[in-house]
């Protein structure tokens, strides 16, 4: 039995070194930015053709709709990425289907001749984000909006491993349904399942590179500050430990020689929910991304006195002891000289 396995990247030095390492005969390596344009061309025409023809049928469009100059210009504004004509689709396909037509209209408006690839997608995205947020809202409902989806993108785009939408609002403080409605109109650039246990995540990586440079993404509604975002979750995660994990015991076992594999996943996943497990798992690196130095008598030295022990407990309930042995060092090692941190003397 032949078989062979199809892996895509992006071109990261990881991934190209890794493959160097294995004899030429093992791999063949196709680099998509090297198909010629006509090619791509070809192939996101065929694509725009096939998903408007789908949203044409759901809608009960005229047959001519979009038409081929419309669709002719799709394919130029794409400017040969693939991402741009999925979000775009997304977009035309979202929300109530009598506007799909508007939608189409405000994608298809301006001059593309002369930008950049980057730039349509600086534009795509911009119109999905605008779009997300109501006209009807008085300007100080906008702000207050404004600030709840920067806050819930900003955490979406920063986390280490994805999480639930209703995970994101513990996290972040603010009202699930406030987070679900900010998040439920950008199904263009994020899957949103509909399952509440499964979690969010960007469509593509290319919306954590716009809304983190400020260059790109030009709006400060949705820019997302990465080392203020970083240090705010950091913050958040803080919180919500100190809130939780506030008891030795922190299943309730009454059996302090119990063992992950004796206890039942359920009651671990009861106590240890997974925005606990996450933050029990990541704040330390949102520390360090932040750039932020720990000191005595700050907000990390009083969250260790009073649950290091129970911090430390937690990972191990999920099968991840090491993550707080590695925790511990990446801590001491952020420390500024003069306020070192030190963290053998909190045994209790």
């Amino acid at each position: 039995l032949h078989s062979r396995v199809f892996i895509t990247s992006r071109p990261d030095i990881p991934v190209g070194l890794g493959f160097s390492l294995a004899p030429d005969l093992d791999h063949q390596d196709f680099i998509l930015h090297d198909i010629s344009r006509p090619t791509v061309d070809n192939d996101i025409s065929t694509y725009l053709q096939h998903t408007l023809t789908d949203i044409r049928r759901k809608c009960t469009f005229d047959e001519e709709w979009p038409g081929d100059e419309a669709l002719r210009y799709l394919v130029q504004k794409a400017a040969g990425l693939f991402i741009w004509a999925a979000t775009a689709c997304r977009f035309i396909d979202e929300g109530d289907a009598s506007f799909s037509s508007d939608r189409l209209l405000d994608i298809l408006e301006g001059d593309s001749s002369d930008i950049e690839p980057e730039e349509e997608l600086n534009i795509i995205y911009t119109k999905v984000l605008d779009n997300s947020t109501s006209a009807r809202l008085e300007q100080h409902e906008k702000d207050k909006a404004y600030a709840i989806l920067r806050e819930a993108l900003g955490a979406v785009v920063i986390l280490f491993s994805p999480l639930p939408c209703h995970s994101l609002a513990r996290l972040l403080n603010i009202p699930e349904q406030k987070v679900g409605a900010m998040l439920g109109g950008l199904h263009s650039i994020l899957d949103i399942p509909k399952d509440p246990t499964r979690s969010v995540r960007l469509h593509h990586p290319s919306l954590r590179d716009f809304l983190l440079n400020p260059q790109r993404c030009r709006d400060p509604h949705f820019w997302v500050d990465e080392k203020n975002t970083h240090e705010a979750f950091a913050d958040h995660c803080i919180q919500l430990m100190s809130q939780k994990l506030n008891k030795k015991d922190l299943c309730d076992l009454g059996n302090p020689g119990a063992k992950p594999a004796e206890v039942p996943p359920d009651k671990i996943q009861y106590y240890l929910p997974p925005e606990l497990q996450y933050t029990c798992k990541y704040w330390v690196d949102h520390l360090r991304q932040s750039k932020h130095r720990p000191r005595d008598g700050g907000r990390v030295h009083c969250f260790l006195r009073e649950h290091l022990l129970h911090w430390v407990e937690a990972p191990g309930w999920i099968k991840e002891s090491s993550v707080g042995i590695r925790a511990i060092a990446s801590l001491e090692s952020m420390t500024n000289v003069g306020h070192v941190l030190n963290l053998s003397k909190y045994d209790s």
